[in-house]
C-alpha cells in the first residue's frame, strides 16, 4: 500500500513506499540526456509497432515512464533501449497490473512502478521546486491538461475541446535560451517550451502550487547539470 505523502509547497517529500511484491532487476545504461532516447506514444518513426493516434490510446503515461526511466540510465525491467510497443506494455503493467490500453495512470502508481525499476523518486506540487531539481539534473515527471492553449501540438491533431489529462517528461534545462526540453509522447519529437507553458500545462494556481502531483526523478547514475 502507498503510505500517504506529506507535502506543502516548496518541499519536495520522499514516497514512502511497500517493497514489491516480487523483486525486479533494474535494466541499468549509462544515461543519455539526447532527444535520441525520445519514444513517442502513437504509431511513427520512433514507434514503428505502435498503437495509432486516437482516443483509444492511453500510451501517455506508460510512454512517460519509459522515458523518465532512460533519462536517468534506466530501463524497465527486461528492456534496453527498445523502441517497441511491447515495452509500453511492459511499463503499463509496472503501473497498473493490467494491459488495457485505455487504463489511466496516477502519479502514485507511476512513482511505485519508477522506484522498483531502481529509480530514485521524491513528489512535489510545486512546479517552482520541481524545475529547479531539473535543472540541478534530475528529469521531472508531470501531469497536466494537452488542451492548454499554448501547449505545443502536432499539425494534424485537432486541438482537444475538453480538459485532455496527459503526462510528459521536462528532461532537462537549457540555460542559453531558457526554456526547459520536454518529453511529450503525445508529438513527434521532443519541444522546447519555457516556464509560463508549463505553468499553463500543468494548471498551477497560486504561483506555484500544481494541480496534479510532479515526481521528480534520479537514476544511479544522475548528476548535476550545469546552470551555466
Amino acid at each position: 500500500m502507498l503510505a500517504p505523502a506529506r507535502m506543502c509547497v516548496g518541499q519536495f517529500a520522499r514516497m514512502q513506499l511497500a517493497a514489491p511484491a516480487s523483486t525486479l532487476t533494474p535494466s541499468r545504461t549509462l544515461p543519455v540526456r539526447d532527444d535520441a532516447t525520445f519514444l513517442p506514444q502513437f504509431r511513427s518513426p520512433g514507434l514503428p509497432d505502435g498503437m495509432p493516434w486516437g482516443p483509444d490510446n492511453g500510451n501517455c503515461g506508460p510512454a512517460s515512464l519509459v522515458n523518465a526511466l532512460r533519462l536517468v540510465g534506466l530501463d524497465v525491467p527486461g528492456f534496453s533501449g527498445e523502441r517497441t510497443q511491447a515495452v509500453i506494455d511492459a511499463a503499463r503493467m509496472l503501473i497498473t497490473g493490467t494491459n488495457d490500453p485505455t487504463a489511466p495512470t496516477t502519479k502514485a502508481q507511476q512513482a511505485v512502478a519508477l522506484q522498483a525499476a531502481g529509480a530514485e523518486v521524491t513528489t512535489t506540487r510545486s512546479l517552482d521546486a520541481g524545475l529547479e531539481a531539473v535543472r540541478k539534473g534530475a528529469v521531472l515527471l508531470l501531469g497536466g491538461d494537452r488542451a492548454a492553449p499554448t501547449w505545443p501540438r502536432r499539425s494534424d491533431d485537432p486541438p482537444p475541446t475538453r480538459v485532455a489529462n496527459h503526462a510528459a517528461v521536462v528532461a532537462r534545462y537549457e540555460p542559453a535560451t531558457s526554456r526547459y526540453v520536454v518529453f511529450d509522447p503525445a508529438l513527434d519529437a521532443p519541444v522546447r517550451v519555457d516556464a509560463a507553458q508549463l505553468a499553463a500545462f500543468t494548471q498551477v494556481t497560486d504561483g506555484a502550487n500544481m494541480l496534479r502531483l510532479g515526481l521528480v526523478v534520479r537514476g544511479p547514475h544522475t548528476r548535476p547539470a550545469s546552470q551555466g
